[in-house]
C-alpha cells in the first residue's frame, strides 16, 4: 500500500483492528513481557488486535503486519539488541512528538494510526530519543581511545534498556520509600 494516495487499513483480511498507536505499544509490551509464554502474548496481542478473533493460522501474520506492515524499508538488522523501550523512553518520545509534531501524546483524544505513529516516530529528527537510541546502538572499534570506550561505556549503562525484574524492583524500592516517607 501507498499512504500517500490509500487510506490507511483498518481490517486485516476482514477482521477489523484496532488501529490506535496506543494499543500497538500495549501490544509490543505484551510480546516483550518475560512474565508470559510465547502462546499466552500472542493471545492476548490478539485480543487487543481484533474486535473478534480471527483463525489461529492467521494470528502470527497478522501481528507481523500490522507491527511491520507500515515499513517499506528493506533493512534486517543484524543484532537483536533493541535500541528503543516505550516504557524508558516515554518522556523522550512525548517531548519529541511535541516539540517537532505539535502532538501531545499525553491528551487523551489524541487518536493515531499506529503506521502513522510508527512512519512519524522513525523520522524523528535528532532529539534526546534519538540521542539515547543512538548511545544503545553504538559499537566500539579499534579506532577509539581508551576514554572515547569509557565514556561510550558509561552511556550505554546509563541508558541501557532495563529487565523487568529490574524496574519491578525499582517499583518496590519506591513504594518503600513512600511508606517510609508516610510514615515520618
Amino acid at each position: 500500500m501507498n499512504a500517500l494516495y490509500e487510506a490507511l487499513p483498518c481490517e486485516y483480511e476482514g477482521y477489523k483492528i484496532d488501529t490506535s498507536y496506543q494499543t500497538a505499544i500495549q501490544i509490543q509490551e505484551i510480546l516483550e513481557s518475560s512474565e508470559l509464554t510465547d502462546y499466552e502474548a500472542l493471545e492476548m496481542a490478539i485480543d487487543y488486535l481484533f474486535e473478534i478473533k480471527p483463525p489461529k493460522e492467521m494470528w502470527m501474520n497478522a501481528l507481523t503486519w500490522w507491527l511491520n506492515g507500515w515499513s517499506h524499508d528493506t533493512y534486517i538488522g543484524d543484532d537483536d539488541e533493541p535500541v528503543s523501550n516505550f516504557y524508558q523512553d516515554q518522556w523522550r518520545l512525548i517531548s519529541a512528538f511535541r516539540s517537532q509534531y505539535g502532538i501531545d501524546l499525553t491528551n487523551p483524544t489524541t487518536d493515531m494510526h499506529w503506521w502513522l505513529f510508527a512512519g512519524l516516530l522513525s523520522t524523528l529528527n535528532e532529539c534526546a530519543y534519538t540521542r539515547v537510541c543512538d548511545i544503545r546502538a553504538k559499537k566500539l572499534d579499534s579506532s577509539m581511545n581508551a576514554e572515547e570506550k569509557a565514556n561510550i561505556n558509561r552511556l550505554k549503562r546509563m541508558y541501557r534498556i532495563q529487565s523487568d525484574g529490574e524496574k519491578e524492583a525499582i517499583e518496590n524500592e519506591k513504594t518503600e520509600i513512600l511508606k517510609i516517607l508516610d510514615g515520618a
